[in-house]
């Protein structure tokens, strides 16, 4: 089965163009295995790390964006959130023009056209033009999957859409929807509920 997996061997970590790396030469390798690190591909892009910093490459060998950045997120939906300074994240494209320059305490990859982000203390999320679109209300804002994300407001762990209209009740702890449905906690005991929204389809 082709594919584009992280790997590691002894000398470091590599992109190998098959899974797990199994059985692979020197025409297997898509960054051969001299990084500090490697991570899963996402929408044809992988970041790397060598040398205590961060860059892009695609599924053509071609190293889109020079290892610069102190950190960098995976890239979805056009972007990706990098940071130069511990505490300011922004966001480039895969050309490494920034598309959204306000600096942000921490950041999210985009899910579902919307990213969480965080400023001043709270998290809240923004479209791709950076418009707040929930505010900034959150101790914790979690990815977008099927229309909705886990948010934590103190002791309060809630499931929200993307108006940021709370779907459900507290749960001592919550997991993202899969399907429509949610694994959840209520006093020592796990279980799961149906999040009905309107691309929420539940299974048969």
């Amino acid at each position: 089965k082709q594919g584009v997996a992280p790997v590691k061997f002894a000398e470091g970590w590599g992109y190998a163009l098959r899974e797990w790396g199994e059985g692979v030469t020197g025409q297997d390798w898509l960054l051969e295995p001299i990084y500090q690190r490697t991570y899963e591909f996402s929408e044809g892009h992988g970041v790397f790390k060598l040398d205590n910093k961060m860059g892009l490459v695609d599924t053509k060998k071609n190293i889109l964006i020079k290892p610069k950045y102190s950190n960098m997120k995976k890239y979805s939906d056009g972007m990706l959130p990098v940071s130069l300074k511990t505490g300011q994240w922004f966001y480039v494209d895969n050309k490494d023009n920034v598309v959204i320059d306000e600096k942000y305490t921490a950041a999210s990859s985009f899910s579902e056209g919307l990213a969480s982000v965080k400023k001043k203390g709270k998290w809240g999320y923004i479209d791709k033009n950076n418009q707040t679109i929930i505010p900034f209300q959150y101790d914790r804002a979690y990815d977008f999957h099927e229309g909705v994300a886990v948010a934590v407001k103190g002791e309060d762990r809630l499931f929200i859409d993307k108006t940021g209209k709370v779907l459900s009740e507290n749960y001592a702890d919550v997991y993202r929807v899969t399907e429509g449905y949610a694994p959840v906690k209520v006093g020592d005991k796990w279980g799961y509920v149906f999040i009905h929204t309107a691309s929420a389809v539940k299974s048969e």
